[in-house]
């Protein structure tokens, strides 16, 4: 009988060392196999040689876990619930997938973790199960990160915060629990001349996340967003902008601004806005005419 195990890539995978000495040991006669399947298409011909015999199992991993679920014709319970797959076989002329990622990470979860809280990087297709694995092991708080991109990619080709928030939440909502913290600014209330980009693009993080946060309400995951003034960091040395003496006064520093929006994440509020010269300024700023806040910004920014 033949196995393989397909993604993209699989050269570096110790799978069929494994899989190999496992069949010395119980003394079958199998053979397992890495395919390297470049684009769905590929995953395609894949199960079709499974739907021919001439494979006779086949593992998954990244990035086709959900690629797997969607080409099945029967799911396992688990599965089903999870939206991804790791193991396709068929049985009775019908392609059958399974998750087996869960199954295996409970036991060793409930055996070797004692934490409440666990954080899970990634939200690929194994995170589902990982999320699903905590829980079943009895940890009362599992958290999601991610941020998923090719380092290879220009920046202008690197998913923004809409794209993120979709790998990351979409995960979170399956597994009924999750917290999302989006990174916005002051200038998400007003336009700012010298940085007329910047606050649009602050404005949109800030009006997409207030809507997220309500579409995904009654589901446990909570989007928070956090709106910081002047901090310091390179910021504005990037930028090549030299920072007023006014800026320089209001700055706060990077630890104390993540501490702000880390705590307002735990309580689920929608919005945060460190330091209170900040949380005036966002406040007076809407009351007034753009005209007039755009020219203030204008003031305040120009060195």
């Amino acid at each position: 009988m033949k196995f393989a195990l397909i993604g993209h890539p699989v050269s570096h995978s110790l799978s069929p060392v494994i899989h190999q000495a496992a069949y010395r040991e119980l003394g079958l006669q199998h053979e397992y196999g890495l395919i390297d399947a470049a684009s769905e298409a590929d995953v395609a011909t894949v199960v079709a040689s499974l739907r021919s015999g001439e494979l006779s199992g086949i593992n998954v991993t990244i990035p086709w876990k959900r690629v797997a679920y969607a080409a099945a014709e029967r799911r396992s319970e688990l599965c089903e619930r999870l939206q991804v797959a790791n193991v396709l076989c068929h049985v009775d002329g019908r392609i059958v997938v399974h998750n087996t990622d869960a199954l295996a990470l409970e036991v060793e979860f409930a055996r070797l973790v004692q934490t409440p809280r666990a954080l899970v990087i990634g939200s690929g297709g194994a995170a589902p199960a990982v999320v699903a694995a905590c829980r079943a092991a009895g940890i009362a708080e599992v958290f999601v990160t991610a941020r998923r991109f090719d380092p290879a990619q220009a920046v202008s080709a690197w998913p923004g915060a809409s794209e993120l928030t979709r790998l990351g939440a979409e995960d979170m909502r399956r597994a009924g629990y999750g917290r999302v913290l989006q990174l916005s600014s002051v200038g998400a209330f007003q336009p700012s001349p010298m940085y007329a980009v910047y606050s649009a693009a602050k404005s949109y993080v800030l009006s997409f996340s207030y809507a997220l946060n309500d579409e995904l309400r009654g589901t446990g995951v909570s989007v928070t967003t956090v709106c910081p003034g002047v901090t310091e960091t390179e910021f504005h040395d990037v930028a090549g902008h030299r920072k007023t003496a006014l800026l320089e006064r209001v700055s706060m520093t990077a630890p104390r601004v993540a501490s702000i929006a880390l705590g307002a994440m735990w309580r689920r509020k929608p919005m945060a806005i460190p330091g209170l010269l900040n949380r005036i300024n966002s406040f007076i700023v809407e009351l007034l005419p753009r005209r007039l806040s755009t020219a203030v910004a204008g003031a305040l920014m120009r060195p």
